[in-house]
């Protein structure tokens, strides 16, 4: 299970050469795919009191989640809130999108944010 970038991290690995096929089941908890950022990789960024460099949102862009999510043999739980203020609404729509191809099951929580 991961939680938000956690959440995108989370299905990366499990779906790695490493791990293909040795986790039969992920729960992703608002997973941000990010690929839809335009960020400067060398600035500073602050969500909700944490900062970060830009690079850590390009890096995760580049890791492709929506195509590991494709490509994930297992199972998926994925969990949004229904007002989530930092996973972009395109790229919330794309995952619940491939999730409903893949048959696996979603979750909106009604009145949550993102990690509430």
């Amino acid at each position: 299970m991961g939680q938000s970038m956690g959440a995108t991290a989370t299905l990366i690995a499990a779906n790695s050469k490493e791990l293909k096929n040795k986790i039969p089941i992920v729960i992703l908890w608002a997973t941000d795919p990010k690929s839809n950022v335009r960020v400067d990789s060398k600035k500073i960024y602050e969500e909700g009191g944490k900062k970060y460099y830009g690079k850590f949102w390009v890096e995760a862009k580049e890791m492709n989640f929506l195509d590991n999510l494709k490509e994930y043999q297992g199972k998926v739980h994925l969990v949004y809130g229904e007002f989530d203020l930092y996973v972009d609404k395109r790229d919330r729509k794309k995952v619940i999108e491939i999730i409903k191809k893949r048959k696996d099951e979603y979750m909106i929580l009604k009145g949550q944010n993102h990690s509430l």
